[in-house]
């Protein structure tokens, strides 16, 4: 396995951590480092825990990569697990569910946690189970053990350790025993809040450098720019697309058939089929609005009246020339109707419920033909390579700003040899277009903690 020099020196950095977070920016290959820093330790107990899409990415890794035959036992169903392995490697939610139990009463020399911040938040049944926490059953309160604390080594590896704020660090910190604040305290030292009545609302980051001066014993971060890598450029640009017509009982057949909005409907004297057929995009908007308090209905709306545009958009890139391109969106079913619209791109889709990951990510990556790929944010967004393709699509963009940029750095990466250009499809006049605004800012507050 050859290193970049900066891989190297993060490789020989871990070897000396018995508690460490691998901050790396995405893309610089923080699988690789613990490779060959395991390796180097020669540690043959190692429980690799990563979300769903990430297994068959470690367990390829690995065997690439390493230069001893280890005995990986890659768990996709309970069932799988066998004991006396050398190396397994297993989802969050597995590991939270019904093996925890087991992992939990084993020893291990080496604890992995990849995208380890899907452990931000504390009250989460995925993070207890790793961290240790209490849990409610018959009205008693209970103790869980973490598995964490069954290993003599945690490396934590995470490109974006807190996607919203500096709060979501505080689980990383005192697992690792570097804070002796209480949650509540870690927020009042190092976020401004501002009470609106219900809760302490997080707005900022404060006391920055004693911040960073605490994490500095057991954080690593490098950037691109700092280790000059010469990836490609990245361009990101915003194309605004006219809303499309949105067939009310193909896309919202629940919010039709609710006997809350009929009842609503009924005493007002309105039909809802007749004005949603009549109302423009803004009068259809209003109307959602008016009769429901979801924002995910308003957020779906949104998404499918950018289908058209976002369809004729993938179909203008293939048939300029561009080889491959890759979507994503946050809705599976937008994916799979765009999939049916553009089939002759022969799509790889992609989403939570996708069984076949690894092969799709596979064929899209080597075959020719496959010019389509179509990912969920929160399936595809995270720990696969697909740098065959230089051109991003956002046909719904994530809320947190920094799931974005995960799904966006799955092509330019290490490997991309060409500039890569994401574009961000807005619908013009909406709601799409400020959340953005509000998004951008958020990812600057995160970017002066770790860079």
């Amino acid at each position: 396995m050859k290193l970049f020099p900066y891989q190297l020196e993060g490789a020989k950095w871990l070897t000396h951590q018995t508690r460490a977070l691998l901050a790396d920016e995405m893309g610089l290959g923080k699988t690789r480092q613990v490779i060959a820093a395991f390796q180097k330790l020669g540690l043959c107990k190692i429980l690799i825990l990563c979300p769903a899409s990430a297994r068959g990415v470690w367990r390829t890794e690995i065997e690439d990569n390493a230069t001893y035959d280890y005995d990986i036992c890659t768990v996709y169903k309970a069932k799988d697990y066998r004991p006396h392995a050398g190396i397994y490697i297993i989802s969050y939610t597995l590991a939270a569910g019904t093996l925890h139990e087991t992992l939990v009463n084993q020893n291990y020399e080496l604890l992995v946690c990849d995208e380890s911040h899907f452990l931000k938040e504390i009250t989460a049944r995925c993070t207890k189970s790793i961290v240790g926490g209490r849990f409610k059953k018959d009205g008693r309160i209970h103790a869980l053990k973490g598995i964490a604390h069954q290993a003599t080594r945690t490396w934590f590896l995470s490109g974006t350790p807190a996607p919203n704020n500096v709060s979501e660090l505080w689980t990383t910190l005192k697992l690792f025993g570097v804070t002796k604040h209480n949650r509540d305290g870690f927020i009042r030292r190092y976020c401004t809040t501002k009470f609106n009545g219900f809760e302490h609302k997080i707005l900022g980051n404060k006391r920055v450098p004693e911040l960073k001066a605490i994490m500095e014993p057991i954080m690593l971060r490098r950037t691109k720019k700092q280790v000059s890598i010469e990836l490609p450029p990245l361009h990101i640009t915003t194309t605004p697309v006219e809303p499309c017509k949105v067939d009310l009982e193909l896309w919202f057949p629940n919010f039709l058939k609710s006997p809350h909005i009929q009842q609503q409907m009924k005493e007002a004297g309105r039909n809802l089929r007749d004005e949603w057929l009549l109302a423009d995009d803004e009068e259809r908007i209003a109307l959602l609005r008016d009769t429901t308090h979801s924002i995910a209905t308003l957020r779906r709306y949104t998404g499918t009246a950018k289908l058209d545009g976002a369809v004729e958009y993938v179909e203008m890139l293939l048939a300029s020339g561009v080889d491959k391109v890759v979507v994503f969106a946050f809705h599976p079913k937008l994916l799979h109707e765009m999939g049916h619209r553009l089939r002759t791109f022969q799509p790889c889709i992609v989403t939570g419920k996708t069984v076949k990951r690894d092969y799709m990510v596979h064929k899209f990556q080597t075959v020719k033909g496959r010019r389509l790929f179509l990912g969920q944010i929160q399936a595809a967004g995270t720990a696969i390579t697909l740098t065959a393709a230089t051109h991003i699509v956002m046909v719904e963009a994530d809320w947190v700003p920094a799931n974005n940029a995960q799904a966006i750095m799955r092509c330019h990466r290490i490997g991309q040899k060409n500039p890569v250009f994401a574009t961000f499809l807005s619908l013009a006049g909406s709601l799409d277009e400020s959340i953005q605004k509000v998004l951008a800012k958020k990812t600057a507050d995160l970017a002066q903690i770790f860079d």
